[in-house]
């Protein structure tokens, strides 16, 4: 049986594609099939992929119509076959020993999910750099480093410190296919949800502290672009999330953190949308805010972070009132 199914979703990334394919490839763990899933391409990424495929038989070339990437993610999903399910962007390279570690480390403590940290490259400066406890914080590294955990047995704060993104992960694929976890087809910042229903459904999850995936940040889409179409998304994407914490009865554990997870994302994007569309986005943020309901420990939590002192002027002013607010928000993200 193959371990480990690798789904790269492809769309126009000749540049960089054949640096991802290597690093995939010469893996120290072998027994991988890497499905790549040429999602309407029109550069030369399809025949890139088909001469890598013709000098590695683990490589599957699956074409479809230009949908986005979950849409491949997901079609990689269903046409994988192996005991375990990872994804990497083709933007991006992995360690040699990247999928190895990760294999062992699940099967050791049983996992549903194994993940580890990540390095960023920022291709314009030619420099690696890297955040301090990167999914792996002092609590986690002392309690569970030998046995991983379950989300009932932590902190609601451990949610935020692991990277939503699904690029550092392995999953136990019977896992993610019983439990029908699939990537919103049609969305930026599908990561979030997708990451939620792991994060509540796994038995198990454990972790490798060394940093084995290597994300490349200045030759892709900006995380948060600036336009009306990602406001929209953030807003359907954040919502949904919430729901899979309600559906799973853990809307009062994450409900605070959450709120100042939300905060957050709302204000960068305020920061960085284009002007003419600031207006409009800042009153459906005020909006989206005044039907939550702010109970005395949510109050009492949150205005000690001085970010959530911006959520509260903006519900008590008007726009014009809050652009030299929004003109010291670089200060705090």
């Amino acid at each position: 049986m193959t371990k480990i199914s690798v789904i790269v979703p492809v769309y126009n990334n000749e540049s960089e594609l054949a640096q991802c394919l290597d690093s995939i490839i010469s893996q120290s763990f072998s027994n991988i099939e890497i499905i790549c899933v040429n999602d309407g391409s029109t550069d030369s990424s399809p025949e890139i992929l088909e001469k890598y495929a013709l000098f590695d038989n683990r490589i599957k070339i699956i074409n479809k119509k230009h949908n986005g990437t979950a849409s491949a993610r997901n079609t990689g999903i269903d046409a994988s076959c192996g005991e375990y399910t990872a994804f990497v962007d083709p933007n991006d390279r992995i360690s040699p020993l990247m999928f190895e570690r990760l294999y062992h480390n699940a099967k050791n403590r049983n996992s549903d999910v194994a993940y580890c940290n990540i390095i960023w490259y920022n291709t314009a400066e030619h420099k690696y750099f890297a955040y301090n406890n990167n999914g792996v914080s002092n609590f986690l590294d002392q309690r569970y480093k030998n046995t991983g955990f379950n989300e009932n047995e932590i902190p609601p704060a451990i949610f935020f410190e692991i990277p939503c993104t699904c690029n550092n992960k392995i999953y136990l694929s019977d896992f993610i296919k019983s439990k029908n976890i699939r990537f919103i087809d049609g969305y930026a910042f599908e990561d979030i949800p997708f990451f939620a229903q792991i994060f509540l459904s796994a038995q198990k999850i454990s972790f490798d502290q060394n940093k084995l995936y290597i994300y490349r940040t200045a030759d892709r889409p900006s995380i948060i672009p600036n336009t009306e179409k990602s406001y929209n998304d953030a807003f359907f994407i954040l919502n949904t999330t919430r729901d899979i914490f309600k559906k799973n009865n853990k809307w009062d554990k994450y409900k605070t953190l959450w709120l100042l997870y939300e905060t957050k994302t709302f204000l960068v994007q305020l920061h960085k949308i284009d002007n003419n569309l600031q207006e409009e986005y800042f009153s459906r943020i005020k909006k989206h805010f005044e039907k939550e309901n702010f109970n005395e420990y949510d109050i009492e939590f949150l205005k000690n972070i001085p970010l959530f002192s911006y959520l509260t002027k903006l519900l008590e002013v008007d726009f014009d009132t809050f652009k030299p607010y929004l003109e010291k928000l670089e200060e705090m993200i």
